[in-house]
């Protein structure tokens, strides 16, 4: 491969020569270093600005103009939502090859009138060469929803029973700006389940991430990316939001800024409360040579949850060309719920044998902090800069539920006595990070990325069962207490090259981790370590066909380890059916990634992606064939291929009326060798999703999505399909300083995963349904100085805000 694209680059450059064409390049950014995307050049004559050619730049900024005659020119650029450039004039002559034009730096545009700003329009969605975009801020159909739910609204993102969140067939990795969340299972679904879209400035969907980032995710990275404020003088916005579906739910954001040439002072804080439900409807047929035993569960959850975040930070401008910042961040959630299971075991002539009655009430804690200190300084006025991160997050959680269990036979009386239990589980987990990432630019056409960084990870779990006696005195249950200590250290370097020429741009790099782990579980007095290096290569190849046809061709290899929790060899007991067990034999998989994306005349985008697997873990489930208990084990089953095609098109048939199509097809083939779980299973499903919205007079905006998903396999398990169409007003007051939106989530029907678990020991349909239809309103008011500078006055500081990353 790699010989393959030297000779394709040198034979391009030697036609090139032959040809005595003489090109001008260069790149398009803004003043915060990101690309501007399909901005129009002109190679405009500097006597009587006659425009000679033309051309549109890349989606990473880049262009390029040949010509072969000589003269004397000048650059005219311009792109929608900024002003319009024109360069110094610049000779061409028979000695001239190559211009590589400085870095072109275009300030965004804003006209003010009486304190109306009126932006470019974003879409939704978006499509970029490296990522897709969900534009949340602003959107009438993301108000009231949880990053959970916009996230579930992504092209080609599906949620399995447990409520994980899954990117081209496997679970996906959670960033917040640009950092890994370290969270993940419960945790981390609770915490996104709480974030509200009002904190949401867009979620970026990384399919092949670069040697830059982690490698820890097998099928790419969801990266939310939280509002800054970039506004000068003092300035803020309050939001209130109120939502009602099956149950009431209300929230509350207070964000205050303070921005000069010298400092930026930030905070925000948001409260509310939520109140939902989750109906889990499971029915299990269990077959003993012949002898077949139903078993029959309804499990209703109805939790109650009260939740606050805060942040606050500032940066300090030491010079043109340096900054400093600092970060803290809280987030805590105070859950109390109760959970009503009703299980019914009938022969198969559909009599009742027995039955068990449990209700569960919980009562959960959570809170969270996080610092951060970053430093940047930029070398020279290329592009070259240090960046120097460090972090530290402390993550606590307190625990207690209890649990009653009844036992009634086939006539309706107690067979056996009551069965009462309490389960303590607080958890501390502390992690530190530090990193550090250099950017050196050369030209226009080349820079080089190199970085280093450390993580440290303590996770201390403890599970306390104290069982109610005959006395009625709660006696601690020494078989069912664990206590598990998992550390782990990850230490990472990578290296990253970029080069342009005339239609090609080649980006390569590659990243080793080392990975050194110890879970050590008192109870059991069982201690499992183990350290391992691995090397993680990239790849990124585009070609710029012409003005109208761009390809992109990305490769990357990466890990998925073990979560901590899934290491611990301890058996947690649900019910007096329903086990859960660590498995510390547990390795983590491996995946291959590759990606051919197109695009044509920013209108229709095509995506090829394939990726292999090789020994990926998934959650087992086995039913014993006599008593009927069910155990849950993480386990390394085989390996695993996936392919999709997508299709993205944007249509806008009238001003006023803009359209946002998606399709994905994907299949592929899953194995699993482990014992009574084997399966050799292809699979087929298309995904399909459509946005439109609608720009009214007296400022009124209507938006409304639709999302439809065929029904499709995962391993054993048979999923049914799934659809969610919502709609959403947006009317601008007081002089566009504030606003009312209203929306309608999932108009025609409940939120559910429905599926079926089938193979030669299983057959289990489970049906599990949550709150998704509702309607929600949300009102946000903007005070105090409204006026933008430009952001190449504060180039330093905008370029920070940017490169923060924060948890």
């Amino acid at each position: 491969m790699k010989k393959i694209i030297i000779t394709t680059a040198l034979a391009f450059l030697s036609t090139m020569l032959f040809c005595q064409q003489k090109t001008v390049m260069g790149k398009v950014i803004t003043a915060k270093n990101e690309a501007v995307q399909y901005a129009n050049i002109a190679l405009v004559c500097n006597t009587d600005d006659k425009t000679i050619k033309g051309a549109v730049a890349d989606s990473a900024g880049n262009f390029s103009i040949s010509i072969t005659t000589n003269g004397v020119y000048k650059l005219a650029i311009t792109n929608a939502g900024f002003s319009s450039y024109t360069s110094t004039a610049f000779t061409i002559d028979s000695a001239t090859t190559v211009i590589n034009m400085p870095a072109i730096v275009l300030t965004e545009q804003f006209k003010t009138n009486k304190t109306v700003v009126v932006q470019a329009k974003k879409k939704f969605i978006e499509i970029q060469a490296d990522k897709t975009v969900l534009n949340i801020e602003n959107s009438v159909v993301a108000v009231g929803n949880s990053a959970f739910e916009l996230i579930k609204k992504a092209p080609a993102v599906t949620v399995d029973k447990d409520d994980n969140l899954k990117l081209k067939g496997g679970i996906a990795t959670i960033y917040v700006d640009g950092k890994p969340f370290y969270l993940s299972g419960e945790q981390l679904t609770q915490y996104l389940k709480n974030l509200q879209a009002d904190a949401i400035s867009k979620i970026e969907i990384i399919g092949n991430p670069s040697s830059k980032y982690d490698a820890a995710g097998l099928t790419g990275i969801i990266n939310i990316r939280l509002k800054k404020n970039k506004q000068y003088g003092t300035n803020g916005s309050y939001t209130f939001g109120s939502g009602y579906g099956k149950y009431p739910k209300i929230n509350s954001a207070l964000s205050l800024n303070h921005r000069n040439k010298k400092i930026n002072v930030f905070t925000d804080g948001s409260i509310g409360y939520s109140e939902s439900f989750n109906k889990l409807t499971y029915n299990s047929i269990v077959d003993n040579s012949g002898v077949l035993t139903y078993q029959d569960r309804d499990n209703y959850w109805h939790p109650k949850t009260v939740w606050h975040s805060f942040k606050a930070g500032a940066d300090f401008n030491v010079s043109k060309k340096t900054i400093i910042g600092f970060l803290i961040k809280g987030n805590g959630d105070h859950e109390k719920s109760i959970t009503d299971n009703n299980t019914i075991f009938s022969n198969q002539n559909a009599q009742k044998l027995n039955s068990i009655i449990t209700q569960k009430d919980n009562d959960e804690k959570t809170n969270s902090l996080s610092y951060n200190v970053n430093f940047k300084t930029e070398i020279d006025s290329l592009g070259s800069e240090l960046i120097v991160d460090a972090d530290y997050i402390s993550f606590k959680r307190t625990a207690e539920n209890y649990n009653y269990n009844s036992f009634i036979n086939g006539n309706n009386t107690p067979y056996r006595n009551a069965y009462s239990f309490r389960n303590g589980s607080p958890a501390d987990i502390n992690i530190k990070t530090a990193k550090t990432d250099f950017t050196k630019v050369y030209n226009t056409t080349f820079k080089v990325e190199t970085g280093a960084k450390y993580s440290a990870v303590e996770n201390n779990n403890y599970l306390k069962v104290d069982s109610l006696n005959s006395s009625n005195a709660w006696v601690k249950d020494n078989n069912r207490t664990n206590t598990f200590i998992y550390k782990e250290k990850i230490a990472a370097v990578y290296f990253n090259f970029t080069k342009d020429w005339k239609k090609i741009s080649l980006q390569m790099g590659v990243r080793v981790e080392n990975t050194n782990y110890s879970g050590n579980s008192v109870t059991l007095n069982q201690v499992k370590d183990s350290n391992y290096t691995n090397l993680f290569p990239s790849a990124f190849l585009t070609y710029r066909q012409n003005e109208k046809n761009t390809w992109n061709a990305s490769y990357s290899r990466r890990i998925n380890r073990p979560s901590y929790q899934s290491l611990n060899p301890f058996i947690d007991f649900i019910d007096p059916y329903t086990q859960f067990e660590g498995n510390p034999n547990l390795k983590p998989s491996f995946t291959q990634s590759f990606e051919v994306k197109h695009s044509y005349n920013d209108f229709l985008y095509s995506t090829l992606s394939y990726s292999y697997t090789k020994a990926q873990s998934t959650n087992v489930i086995l039913q014993d064939k006599v008593t009927g208990r069910v155990r849950n084990i993480t386990a390394n089953v085989g390996n695993s291929s996936y392919l999709s095609l997508n299709f993205s098109a944007s249509v806008q048939p009238y001003k006023w009326w803009s359209i946002d199509n998606n399709v994905s097809f994907s299949g592929g083939n899953s194995q699993s060798n482990y014992p009574e779980y084997e399966f050799d299973q292809n699979y087929f499903g298309v995904d399909v999703s459509t946005e439109h919205s609608f720009t009214l007079p007296q400022k009124i905006k209507i938006q409304t999505s639709a999302y439809y998903s065929t029904p499709y396999r995962d391993g054993i398990t048979k999923i049914r399909a799934s659809y969610i169409v919502s709609a959403g007003v947006q009317k601008s007051l007081w002089k566009s300083k504030a606003s009312i939106k209203i929306n309608y989530n999932n108009i025609i029907g409940p939120s559910a995963y429905r599926a079926q678990y089938l193979s030669d020991n299983l057959n289990i349909k489970w049906i599990n349904q949550w709150e998704g239809r509702r309607i929600n309103i949300s009102f946000n008011y903007k005070f105090g100085n409204a006026n933008v500078k430009a952001s190449r006055q504060r180039s330093s500081a905008s370029q920070q805000e940017r490169n923060r990353v924060n948890l």
